[in-house]
């Protein structure tokens, strides 16, 4: 019974067993679908290779049931014919076991398999409907995935294979890169990147970390997660989302760009407050700001032709790069050597830029062999007006300018052309300062030399008085007379000394009237060339120049001053060039002059002798500046010369430098035909001897003059000539004594220059009391002025002192007859 019941068992043993098997085989059959499943791209595909297996699988385990089964019943056949066990125990009957009641059933019928094979259909139902529930769950994963628009890729962090990745990632790809080794399918390296995190996640127990990386075959730069999760069959995978931050990146690049512009913008404002170097630092701190290669300033000039061009003035460069500075075909760069676009976007205001390969072939041409890859110039104006320009080289890399950039480095231009207007504004305060004080020393120099003059010529008219007093008390062939003429001579060198004085002092005109200047120049010339044959002397002359209202004889004065000057610079011989031209001018013509606009005759006296440095030339039309020695110059020929140029209201510009001679040239306006104005006192004529002093015997003369020797010698001529003379010191005793005897005085002699009541407002006094008063003006100055305004006012004549007998008695006799 013991061997029965054992045999029982196994036999129960082998039915259960291929019912276990089953389950098992159906389970892990399952597990290798899921792996499969999850391992794919595409949902779809799963659940119908899923479907199919289960069916097979379900068909698989039902024919091994039904198999099963009948392998059980042959085997009760074949115990019952080893062992002589009836069919019926086996199948039926209970075998007692020891003294007990205890039965064993062997029976295992048809009912019982198929409540078995009941309960397996309904756990592969279960497991289908697990493996359905698996499908939905691992679907729905995968679509959140694929629904992110950033990529993700899942990657075997120990074979660097690809095990999953996103839509997004895939519509990135050119192709599906799963089953592939990450650094070659998406870096193209032969071995593991160097930046792979893998081993820092696996060290990490894969904690997340997050990085940045540019991928440069692409030119993008992601933001990265990576973490180590478990993937669906169990194993540990690296899980890495990409988000795409280029955009973010280049607004961020942008930000720091127009921080860096800014802070520039900053310093150069602040490098602007040196009045010295101030562009040079400026371009030093845009250079750094803007990390070009090559910051500049052209500066724009016109050549002889008045085409404008460009020169480069400033220029910083980077470390490594050339400087241009000296480079010819920047030294003078003509605009019509460009593209047309240049100026005209200069014109405008307009800035010009881009990538160098992009130019016309013209602009290429220059700054190809330079290196330049691309290219920003911004205008500059000044006072609205085009300057110049400043320019960005980069010669490191093709950069195409932001609208943002432009505007900063436009604000920059402003601030340099802000700061050369400042700039110039300062040179012309300080030039019109240094013209002010010229001018205020000028003015004090010629009433210091006016003085001079006039105290001298009275000392000389005492002298002259003297030796005309005693001229007149001599025959002519007495043997003193011929020595007080040399006398008298020696005087009139000294009167012509003080007139030069007073010509730069005053620039007293005494005949006014309408000449060709190529007259002067002529006759000037050929005077002067006849007496200097060792000099070259040539004209060139203007026809049909106009006529210019002058002084003859103190425009010849000018002409002989600047001929000896120009003589004195050449000792060894030279050329000297006198040339005429007419030229319109406007109020801006020259900025050291007040120049009214209009027609001028231009005299220009030019040599080829030692030439002048700056100091010199400020100082050449001072009283008394000589550079020749006490012996050889008395320094008044060119101040004479100013004086009267100035007086005829015309200028003199000087150009000269040290070995390449000078060049004076004098401006004069050109008058109309029917504005010459006459002589208003005919010269008179020297050395005329008074032979009959009859006619002035009845004739009463009012000598007004605040100097005791000029009454003294003066009404000794005047009684020795035959007039009855009466003398007056000072303005009031002069209109006190007229008042009582203006009927019985003929004619009153008046200096202008005395104290307390001038020489005018006696004049107005004696008028007040006779209208028709006949008064002789007498100065130690030059005519002009207040000379000239009572002349026109009513009185008869003008004398200079010294004058000697005969030009008195010539003067008297005009106004008497």
């Amino acid at each position: 019974m013991r061997t029965l019941n054992s045999l029982k068992r196994i036999t129960g043993i082998l039915i259960i067993l291929p019912f276990f098997s089953a389950v098992l085989i159906l389970f892990f059959v399952f597990s290798g679908i899921f792996s499969v499943g999850c391992s794919g791209t595409l949902p779809g595909e799963i659940g119908g290779i899923g479907g199919i297996i289960t069916g097979f699988l379900s068909f698989t385990i039902l024919s091994s049931l039904i198999v099963l089964f009948i392998i059980n019943r042959r085997m009760i056949g074949v115990l019952h014919s080893l062992f002589g066990i009836p069919a019926a125990a086996l199948d039926k009957e209970s075998v007692p076991h020891g003294d007990g009641a205890e039965k064993i059933s062997a029976s295992f019928s048809f009912h019982e398999l198929s409540t078995v094979s009941e309960n397996l259909i309904d756990m592969a139902d279960a497991i289908k409907s697990r493996e359905l529930s698996l499908r939905k769950g691992r679907e729905q994963l995968l679509s959140i995935f694929n629904s992110i628009n950033e990529s993700i890729c899942v990657i075997d962090p120990k074979t660097y294979r690809v095990i999953f990745v996103n839509n997004a990632s895939l519509k990135k790809s050119e192709f599906n890169p799963v089953g592939k080794v990450c650094y070659k399918v998406f870096h193209n390296f032969d071995s593991p990147c160097s930046f792979c995190t893998n081993r820092l996640l696996l060290q990490r127990g894969g904690e997340g970390y997050t990085w940045s990386y540019h991928n440069p075959r692409i030119n993008r730069d992601y933001l990265l997660t990576d973490k180590i999760i478990k993937w669906t069959d169990g194993s540990d995978v690296k899980f890495e989302l990409a988000i795409d931050i280029t955009d973010l990146k280049q607004t961020e690049r942008k930000l720091r760009v127009r921080l860096n512009y800014e802070r520039g913008l900053a310093a150069c404002s602040r490098a602007l407050l040196d009045h010295k170097n101030g562009i040079q630092n400026a371009l030093k701190e845009l250079l750094k700001a803007t990390g070009v290669s090559r910051v500049y300033l052209f500066k724009n000039y016109y050549d002889e032709k008045k085409r404008m061009y460009a020169r480069q003035v400033e220029e910083v460069c980077d470390e490594g790069i050339l400087p241009q500075k000296e480079n010819p075909l920047l030294n003078k760069l003509y605009y019509n050597e460009l593209s047309d676009t240049v100026y005209k976007n200069f014109a405008k205001g307009t800035w010009f830029g881009g990538l160098v390969s992009e130019f016309s072939e013209k602009d290429r041409r220059i700054l190809e062999p330079q290196g330049v890859l691309s290219i920003l110039n911004i205008p500059v104006l000044v006072d609205n007006e085009l300057y110049g320009f400043i320019g960005f080289d980069d010669c490191k890399r093709e950069y195409n300018w932001t609208y943002e950039d432009i505007t900063l480095l436009q604000t920059a231009s402003g601030m340099i052309a802000r700061f050369i207007e400042s700039k110039r504004r300062q040179e012309e305060r300080h030039l019109l300062e240094e013209k002010v004080h010229r001018a205020e020393r000028m003015e004090s120099l010629g009433t210091l030399a006016g003085g001079i003059a006039h105290d001298f010529n009275n000392l000389l008219m005492a002298i002259q008085g003297n030796i005309s007093l005693m001229i007149l008390d001599r025959n002519t062939d007495d043997p003193e007379y011929e020595k007080l003429r040399l006398i008298e001579q020696y005087i009139k060198n000294g009167a012509d000394l003080t007139r030069q004085l007073l010509g730069f002092a005053r620039g007293g005109k005494y005949r006014v009237e309408l000449l060709d200047i190529n007259e002067i120049v002529n006759e000037t010339t050929k005077l002067f060339w006849r007496t200097k044959k060792e000099i070259t002397v040539k004209t060139k002359l203007m026809e049909n120049i106009g006529f210019v209202q002058v002084d003859r004889s103190q425009f010849r004065q000018v002409l002989m001053n600047l001929y000896v000057n120009a003589w004195q610079a050449m000792p060894e011989g030279g050329k000297l060039t006198v040339k005429t031209e007419k030229q319109v001018l406007h109020g801006t013509s020259f900025s050291d002059f007040n120049v009214n606009p209009g027609s001028y005759a231009v005299i220009t006296v030019a040599d080829t002798g030692r030439g002048m440095d700056k100091e010199i030339k400020k100082k050449i039309f001072e009283p008394f500046f000589t550079t020749k020695g006490m012996k050889r110059g008395t320094g008044l020929g060119l101040a004479s010369v100013y004086g009267i140029v100035k007086n005829h209201g015309g200028f003199i510009i000087v150009e000269s430098e040290p070995g390449k001679g000078a060049e004076f040239s004098i401006y004069l306006p050109v008058a109309g035909a029917d504005k010459g104005e006459k002589a208003k006192n005919k010269e008179p004529a020297a050395d005329t001897k008074i032979k009959n002093t009859d006619y002035y015997r009845k004739k009463s003369i009012l000598l007004i003059d605040d100097e005791e020797m000029i009454i003294s010698v003066g009404s000794r001529m005047l009684q020795r000539l035959g007039f009855s003379v009466i003398t007056a010191q000072s303005g009031q005793d002069a209109v006190s004594i007229y008042k009582n005897k203006f009927k019985h005085i003929d004619l009153v002699i008046l200096d202008l220059t005395m104290p307390e009541m001038s020489g005018s407002e006696t004049y107005y006094r004696l008028r007040e009391i006779n209208p028709y008063v006949r008064v002789l003006l007498a100065s130690g100055y030059s005519r002009g002025g207040i000379a000239d305004k009572l002349l026109d006012e009513g009185c008869k004549g003008f004398i200079q002192k010294p004058f000697n007998a005969d030009v008195l008695v010539e003067s008297i006799t005009n106004i008497l007859s």
